[in-house]
């Protein structure tokens, strides 16, 4: 997340804190709340052509890289 935001345009939370649960030995991300919908909750009621909004094309993403 710390390279898409520092080489992207793409907005992304700021990560503060990295660890792994003691009794679960579960990875955790503690980062920052972005309000707004999820996507999983919006995919299965979201028409075809909407979808597509939420999927660039690879055109798209790596002009998104700075050069």
């Amino acid at each position: 997340m710390k390279f898409v935001a520092e080489h992207t345009s793409i907005p992304v939370p700021e990560v503060h804190n990295v660890y792994r649960d003691a009794k679960s030995s579960h990875a955790r991300i503690v980062m920052e709340y972005i309000d707004g919908d999820r996507l999983d909750s919006v995919w299965v009621t979201s028409p075809p052509n909407k979808r597509m909004r939420f999927c660039p094309s690879p055109v798209a993403t790596s002009q998104s890289f700075d050069r």
